[in-house]
């Protein structure tokens, strides 16, 4: 089982979910990623450090995110284990 997800990668995931954010025309993960934070940081207020801390920790927080099982990366929508940790 995967280890649970920190608040970034539960914040990212949930953009995903919420907004029905769809990979870009080249279907890779950093734009996903990329289209997510940019939600995040209009949800939460952000200022401009925080946007570039975003932007610096989003590729990890999504590589987790595939390479845990909690999102379909081909699709970009949340796996059965990735609804648990929406849920939780």
């Amino acid at each position: 089982m995967a280890d649970e997800i920190d608040d970034l990668e539960l914040a990212i995931l949930r953009a995903i979910v919420r907004w029905g954010l769809e990979p870009g025309p080249t279907g890779n993960r950093h734009e996903l990623g990329m289209a997510a934070i940019q939600k995040v940081h209009v949800e939460r207020g952000g200022t401009p450090d925080d946007w570039y801390t975003l932007k610096r920790l989003m590729p990890h927080a999504m590589e987790t995110l595939v390479l845990g099982g909690y999102l379909d990366e081909d699709t970009a929508t949340a796996t059965s284990l990735g609804h648990r940790a929406l849920n939780r």
